[in-house]
């Protein structure tokens, strides 16, 4: 890897083939039979070439560490952050750095130690060289997927906030905002800016794609339940869905989550043989199809997102609750249904 580590190293510099030639005191050509593989530097000539690019020898040649070794030495300077020894940690980080400049896991060892000593001393000259390091730990991954990238934006932006640099920071968010993951970290910039209407409907997609992931999953937790026949679980499961969906008021499209709540515990409920519950189930799930399951001290929408998620459409023609129960054969909760129907 000479060859190749001398290339790299000369261009990190950016100097030409002719200006590293000038400075070590020997031909262009010299430094192209060098970077080609063609030549390789005397001993003295490594030394010198190692202390011009600031790294060892072993690391100039392509000598890797033991990934044991690297571990212990790694793992020391964490210990040392933790203790507060911060200035020991950097020491110790840079010396690694010099020695193996190309190792992924040096370099991400190095930010984390910059980035506990400006926690700890708010000097802002850490977390500059962290987030320089943030960048050499991208370069060295090799990362093909493009998950590296994304973490180093959210690094980068978490830097900046420390700073208070409130729309870099925010610029980083919205580059990496995949499926929504960063509203909640752009919303708190815009705050910081005091772009509070901005805020607000920032806040309030975050926290609606939230509300939809967590009833989500507890459906699905509720479903899995029902597969185990473990009915009671599987009632509590969806009661606890309903109660996220009740306490929650947006513009946001959740109908046929709220319906399929209900219609779900009825069915339970029905299965249990508790007839009582189950019809109250199915009243409920009918005024969820009309729309009076809003109730009356609840009708403030806290949320204004600007474009609100119309996340499922529910444009019901005729009764869903009827069709359902029809095909389903269930004659006495039909029966509940069209007369809730009729009122």
């Amino acid at each position: 890897m000479l060859d190749e580590n001398i290339r790299v190293m000369r261009r990190e510099k950016g100097l030409t083939q002719e200006q590293l030639a000038e400075v070590m005191g020997v031909s262009t050509a010299s430094v192209s039979k060098w970077e080609t593989g063609v030549a390789v530097p005397e001993l003295g000539m490594l030394a010198a070439l190692a202390d011009f690019f600031e790294v060892s020898i072993d690391a100039l040649i392509g000598h890797t560490v033991g990934k044991v070794q690297l571990k212990e030495k790694t793992a020391a300077i964490k210990e040392l952050s933790l203790a507060g020894e911060d200035e020991k940690a950097i020491e110790q980080a840079e010396e690694l750095l010099r020695r193996y400049p190309n190792e992924y896991d040096v370099a991400s060892c190095a930010s984390d130690a910059y980035y506990t000593a400006y926690i700890h001393n708010r000097n802002k000259e850490y977390i500059h060289r962290c987030m320089e390091l943030i960048h050499r730990k991208y370069a060295l991954s090799k990362d093909n997927s493009g998950k590296k990238w994304f973490e180093m934006q959210r690094e980068l932006a978490n830097c900046q906030e420390l700073l208070g640099e409130w729309k870099s920071a925010k610029d980083y968010y919205e580059e990496s905002n995949v499926a929504g993951l960063n509203d909640a970290n752009i919303a708190r910039c815009l705050a910081r800016m005091e772009e509070n209407d901005a805020a607000v409907d920032q806040f309030s997609s975050a926290i609606e794609n939230k509300v939809f992931t967590l009833v989500s999953d507890l459906m699905q937790l509720s479903n899995l339940w029902v597969d185990t026949e473990d009915n009671a679980k599987a009632i509590a499961t969806y009661q606890a869905a309903l109660a996220v969906l009740e306490s929650f008021n947006s513009q946001m499209d959740l109908k046929v989550m709220k319906l399929s709540c209900h219609f779900a515990l009825a069915c339970l409920e029905n299965e249990e043989e508790n007839p009582e519950a189950a019809k109250e189930q199915i009243r409920l799930a009918v005024h969820t199809e009309m729309g009076k399951d809003v109730a009356e001290n609840n009708n403030v929408t806290f949320l204004q997102a600007e474009k609100p998620h119309q996340l499922i459409h529910t444009a019901f023609e005729g009764s869903q609750v009827v069709q359902m129960l029809t095909a389903m054969g269930e004659e006495e909760l039909l029966a509940v249904a069209q007369e809730e129907l009729g009122k």
